[in-house]
């Protein structure tokens, strides 16, 4: 479900009577404040973390997260019980820089929302999101989030969520398993062995480009980014401070990153991920950016990942990506199939609409209406923090 500007229905209060209105009558009314996170916040936030998603917070990936990312600082909230002063929410966003035509702006990626069971339905994740939205748009940054299919409800829609684009799941079997027959039907089943057949034609053409794999990102990428970015109207700036960053810096990860060339000239990179979800091994391409005026480049960065996947014995190949169709054209080569089943989570790069109609930024206004067009966007998961 999308939205657009003229179909908005409220204001910012009128939004927050709203979600007063909202508050779940099974329980008690619980009141908060909101306040900018700080030090003090530490140990009840790594408790709040533990609590909502069943595994510990680690301390290393979270300074790595806010605290050394050369786009600039996040903005952190943090919601109090009035009543007893206990912490009870939590919502931050982390700066990332996208180009939009001819311009390079701020965007915010909102990232690790949090409610303690004791204070959900009550509107408190709303609360949360619009108050930090606004904290972006004083900025002059557009916030974006690829929220879960809890987060994605009918409050967040109404409340003034957009959508942007949609990624697209493209999936490739790589390992007969009859658990995952079992999980998606057997007819499904045939059309991803079909596909893993149709893979084995990836070819590229007899003047062969050089993959090589890759431990730090240079001038070369750069020089990269300054030939092809205008190639693309929306995606993140890809320069080697950031993907060092973003990649090799993370001290949570393992990647595996190639670039395609030609002499010594980088014609694109790819970075995968080895992942488990359900029992299945998971081969993931996080990123993929190339000219796609030189379709050999995609070709054979997709061909070395392929390969590489083959060696360590994965289930399933599979790439989350918006972007140019010569790229799903691509991908459809590889014998990799569009996600047809709807018992797998969609991703769906979501703005806040309402802020954007209402703010006075001049960067977000003279955007508008190259960022509601889904045609126009680069994304994937490397660009954001899922993987």
């Amino acid at each position: 479900m999308s939205i657009a500007f003229k179909d908005l229905q409220f204001s910012r209060p009128e939004f927050s009577k709203y979600l007063a209105k909202k508050r779940s009558r099974r329980f008690e009314k619980v009141q908060w404040s909101l306040r900018p996170y700080g030090d003090v916040d530490e140990q009840a936030v790594t408790a709040l973390y533990q609590k909502c998603f069943s595994e510990k917070l680690n301390r290393e990936e979270w300074q790595w997260k806010y605290r050394r990312n050369p786009c600039g600082e996040p903005l952190i909230l943090v919601a109090e019980d009035s009543s007893t002063g206990r912490l009870i929410g939590h919502a931050a966003a982390i700066p990332c820089r996208i180009k939009i035509g001819s311009h390079e702006e701020t965007a915010y990626l909102l990232v690790d929302t949090m409610v303690d069971r004791i204070a959900r339905g009550h509107g408190l994740h709303g609360h949360l999101t619009a108050h930090l939205c606004d904290q972006v748009f004083k900025k002059n940054g557009l916030p974006l989030g690829l929220p879960n299919e809890k987060a994605h409800n009918k409050g967040l829609i109404q409340g003034g969520a957009g959508l942007l684009t949609t990624l697209q799941v493209y999936l490739r079997i790589f390992r007969n398993s009859s658990l995952l027959k079992k999980h998606i039907g057997a007819l499904s089943y045939v059309l991803l062995l079909v596909g893993k057949f149709e893979g084995l034609r990836l070819k590229t053409s007899r003047n062969a480009l050089k993959v090589e794999r890759v431990h730090f990102f240079g001038s070369e990428v750069d020089d990269l980014w300054g030939r092809i970015r205008n190639k693309f109207q929306i995606t993140s700036v890809r320069t080697a401070e950031r993907l060092n960053w973003r990649y090799f810096q993370n001290p949570s990860a393992d990647y595996n990153v190639y670039a395609v060339l030609s002499g010594e000239k980088w014609l694109g990179y790819a970075v995968t991920k080895i992942d488990t979800k359900e029992g299945f091994k998971l081969g993931m391409l996080v990123d993929l950016f190339f000219d796609p005026a030189v379709p050999d480049a995609g070709k054979a960065l997709l061909a070395q990942s392929c390969s590489h996947w083959k060696k360590e014995e994965i289930d399933i190949g599979v790439i989350v990506f918006s972007g140019p169709e010569d790229y799903g054209r691509l991908f459809r080569k590889a014998g990799f199939l569009k996600n047809r089943w709807k018992q797998l989570r969609q991703f769906r790069l979501m703005a806040d609409f309402l802020g954007m109609k209402n703010c006075e930024s001049a960067a977000i206004k003279r955007h508008e209406n190259t960022l509601i067009s889904e045609k126009n966007w680069l994304w994937n998961l490397g660009d954001s923090d899922i993987i």
